[in-house]
């Protein structure tokens, strides 16, 4: 199940700081408090804390010009034989 932008977006989620990496902000964010009353089950929580960082990140891109989604899958050539 994916998480609605919505959804994200009424929680009371930690956001990325600025100059903050994944790891730091994925510490923090699975031991907030909110966040583990709102999602007890860890896996969940590192779920919606992965998508949290991957939204801010891909609008930092997006601002700057450098998010161009994900590449196209290549094709694969075909043998001869």
């Amino acid at each position: 199940m994916r998480l609605g932008e919505d959804f994200l977006r009424t929680m009371p989620l930690p956001n990325k700081k600025k100059k903050e990496g994944k790891s730091k902000f994925m510490d923090r964010c699975i031991a907030d408090s909110k966040m583990k009353e709102e999602f007890p089950d860890i896996k969940r929580r590192i779920a919606v804390c992965i998508s949290k960082y991957n939204e801010k990140s891909e609008a930092k891109e997006a601002k700057d010009g450098k998010y161009k989604g994900k590449p196209p899958k290549k094709k694969k050539k075909k043998s001869k034989y």
